[in-house]
């Protein structure tokens, strides 16, 4: 068996994207208890879509918002990060910034 002094910390657990790093050296680790999402808010109101533009607008839109989250977090410098919930583009986009992430489980 090979042992090794570690000086620092490990955190055992699966690379959640097929492009993030296997692993992080001298590593920054954001601790977020929010979500990296758009929030699904609830409208009374009803959207009319009388063209497939409008709706490709609309994913459009939605796109340039989770960019956006995607680029906050790596202009911060962050290598890992453990967020409580995260989109799957926003994911992507970090993933492909060699970004490393895994799942956080509450504790109750």
């Amino acid at each position: 068996m090979i042992q090794k002094l570690v000086h620092g910390l490990i955190i055992d657990k699966e690379k959640v994207h097929p492009l993030m790093p296997r692993t992080v050296k001298d590593a920054k680790i954001a601790l977020l208890n929010v979500g990296l999402e758009t929030k699904r808010r609830r409208f009374d109101a009803k959207i009319e879509i009388n063209d497939p533009a409008q709706m490709q607008s609309f994913w459009d839109e939605e796109e340039r918002r989770l960019e956006s989250i995607a680029d906050k977090v790596i202009a911060s410098g962050q290598t890992s990060f453990l967020p409580e919930r995260i989109d799957d583009l926003v994911q992507h986009y970090l993933a492909k910034a060699g970004i490393w992430r895994t799942t956080v489980k509450k504790s109750i």
